[in-house]
């Protein structure tokens, strides 16, 4: 195992404190299709916004931290609770 660094522990800490708040927030939603339903006025519902953070959580850790280069395909969009691409 490598020994981790300061700002990675820190950043540790804050990812698992975040993503354990996005679960409890997730968990709140009375079924899996109230978290794709859109209400008036919000254009993009809980489950398209939970798919765009774990993208950007992908994007970060894997490019930015990890020096991989991942970029999302272009045109890739992002999937709808039916399974059709958006995008």
């Amino acid at each position: 195992m490598v020994a981790m660094t300061p700002l990675a522990a820190d950043l540790l800490i804050l990812l698992r404190r975040d993503l354990r708040c996005l679960a409890r927030e997730a968990a709140l939603f009375p079924d899996d299709l109230a978290l794709w339903r859109t209400v008036p006025g919000i254009a993009n519902s809980a489950g398209n916004l939970a798919l765009h953070v774990a993208g950007n959580l992908q994007h970060f850790v894997g490019a930015v931290l990890g020096g991989s280069g991942l970029c999302a395909p272009a045109g890739a969009g992002v999937r709808t609770a039916e399974g059709h691409s958006r995008g």
